[in-house]
């Protein structure tokens, strides 16, 4: 095992909805390829910063009580609630939901295998349960397909508990598809919601942009793009994930300042920081109504001012800026509304 990593408990169920069985896998930590696998699964789910935070709604739930068992017995036993129970639920969901797939596949819910630890990371001791899609793949030695847990671009929901007193205490959710399915939290889970989706769609938005001075000292014009670009992202009907947010908006921003170029660097690394210090999650739908657009005015000269909206996209193709041969410097807004409202001149080149 990874170092400082201890695993006290572990189960492996097979579950496959389409017949409504559980098949229990025997498994020792002593087999190297499973360590293997086990190592990088935990260390993946584990150590993900994509996750969003829950609480029991209660400690009368089927999963609470099932849980307890496992964190409170020399064995496994309670675990076999828990399986049961994600298996009952994805039957549902899939009843109810199966007819929206996409793809045209047979499932809207993967067959999948549910791994249990109970384990101690040099922290303290946790339960991670982790339900991950079987995925089909060529064997080498015999040239046929298989169905079986994908080595690498592993397909997985999961939930850690932190245990404080042999009580389950704090959740961590986590799905590495772009949202966190609502029967996984709600309906197999029975958690409720530490946070509101209203709650971090404002706070995350806001706190975004507070980090983005250092740009705005450096280029007004580059601090408006990521800006809008910041509240674009807030006020669109989807899920948010965080971190990618942070990578698509910032980290692959270009500028051609170069100053702007080294902060984006610092700033970068504080948004990262942010989820954490001012408790968002990183996982979340959001709520665009939260987000209030205002407007930027720039003074142009002492009789005209302009008024730019904060979600205005792809701005440098609609307000640019221009130097004539004759040294006039220039704002120009294209506009085929305003175009006939003030008088024509041919530009002096």
């Amino acid at each position: 095992m990874s170092n400082g990593l201890e695993i006290k408990k572990i189960r492996l169920s097979q579950l496959d909805i389409s017949s409504g069985e559980i098949s229990e896998i025997p498994v020792s930590t002593d087999e190297s390829d499973l360590n293997k696998y086990l190592n990088e699964l935990l260390t993946e789910v584990d150590k993900g910063d994509r996750k969003r935070e829950f609480e029991f709604s209660s400690e009368t739930t089927e999963f609470y009580v099932c849980l307890s068992k496992v964190l409170n017995s020399g064995d496994f036993e309670g675990g076999k609630g828990i399986v049961q129970r994600l298996l009952r639920e994805e039957v549902k969901t899939e009843d109810r939901y199966g007819h929206l797939n996409k793809n045209n596949e047979s499932s809207h819910v993967k067959r999948g295998s549910y791994l249990q630890f109970v384990y101690d990371y040099g922290d303290g001791l946790k339960y991670l349960g982790v339900k991950v899609d079987h995925q089909e793949y060529l064997d080498e030695e015999d040239l046929k397909n298989h169905i079986g847990l994908a080595l690498s671009n592993k397909i997985y929901k999961a939930v850690r508990v932190h245990v404080v007193d042999g009580k389950p205490s704090a959740i961590d959710v986590y799905d590495s598809q772009p949202t966190i399915s609502v029967y996984w939290w709600s309906e197999f889970l029975e958690l409720s919601e530490l946070r509101s989706d209203t709650f971090n769609t404002k706070k995350a938005c806001d706190e975004t942009i507070k980090r983005l001075g250092p740009i705005k000292s450096a280029s007004y014009h580059d601090y408006l793009n990521l800006r809008n670009a910041t509240i674009t992202a807030f006020k669109q009907n989807s899920s948010m994930d965080y971190f990618q947010f942070v990578e698509d908006t910032f980290e692959n921003y270009s500028s051609e300042n170069s100053v702007v170029k080294d902060k984006l660097t610092n700033i970068v690394k504080r948004l990262k920081d942010l989820p954490e210090k001012k408790g968002f999650d990183t996982k979340f739908d959001l709520d665009p109504s939260s987000i209030t657009v205002r407007k930027n005015t720039i003074k142009l000269m002492e009789e005209i001012t302009l008024s730019i909206s904060d979600d205005i996209l792809n701005m440098d193709d609609k307000v640019w800026s221009e130097s004539t041969a004759d040294g006039d410097k220039l704002v120009v807004i294209k506009s085929r509304s305003g175009f006939e409202k003030f008088k024509f001149k041919t530009r002096k080149l």
